[in-house]
């Protein structure tokens, strides 16, 4: 997502956030994810360059570490749901998902 928005972070101080996301389905969890990231881009100017996820159950937790925003030369205006898949592959979580640019 950051790479189709063309993000570069500042350097210089890193922030660290931890969120505990929960949804239906791991379709709906994914979305909600990516909303909030998008989120905290438009709202605290931040984006994130390491990701550790886990999930239990309909339950996400997610370590971000990341920065301040320097440049980005695109916008997504929405994650949605449009030809939205997630399935498993090989003991891993393998994902297809359409941006609103």
């Amino acid at each position: 997502m950051y790479t189709l928005m063309g993000t570069r972070l500042k350097t210089g101080p890193r922030q660290v956030k931890e969120i505990s996301l929960q949804a239906a389905d791991r379709e709906e969890l994914l979305v909600v994810f990516l909303t909030e990231l998008l989120y905290l881009g438009e709202q605290d100017s931040l984006a994130f360059d390491r990701i550790d996820l886990s999930m239990s159950g309909s339950r996400l937790f997610a370590r971000l570490e990341g920065a301040g925003i320097e440049q980005q030369t695109k916008e997504i205006k929405a994650v949605t749901f449009h030809n939205l898949s997630v399935r498993e592959t090989g003991g891993r979580l393998e994902a297809t998902i359409t941006f609103d640019v």
